[in-house]
């Protein structure tokens, strides 16, 4: 298996019925797109909690995507999204992704979420 094959099996991309499974909640929807300048999941777990705190709480959907130049672990990603989850309803549905980008320079991230259902 070539390195490349290797990568893109480790994505978890985001398909159409995740969108609309989010984008079906009814209410208010929200959506964001942030860059970070350093791959650090403790900064960008509170950044996103502080900005976005009344969102998380009332959402009844969250669609998180990652994109980054080199693969951000599952592990990495369960933190982020866990936190999250400590701060929603019980029956909020949070869908989450991953895709390499090689424009989006080594150590960055890019940051998509929406929430929906508000």
């Amino acid at each position: 298996m070539s390195k490349r094959n290797k990568n893109t099996s480790q994505e978890l991309p985001i398909d159409y019925k995740d969108f609309q499974e989010i984008l079906l909640k009814q209410g208010k929807i929200i959506g964001i797109v942030k860059l970070f300048d350093v791959i650090n999941i403790e900064n960008i777990t509170k950044e996103i909690k502080n900005e976005f705190r009344e969102e998380i709480k009332k959402a009844k959907g969250i669609l998180i995507h990652f994109e980054s130049c080199n693969d951000i672990s599952l592990f990495t990603i369960n933190d982020f999204i866990s936190s999250v989850r400590e701060n929603t309803s019980f029956d909020c549905k949070v869908v989450f992704g991953t895709k390499r980008n090689h424009s989006i320079e080594t150590n960055s991230c890019l940051l998509q979420i929406i929430f929906s259902g508000l």
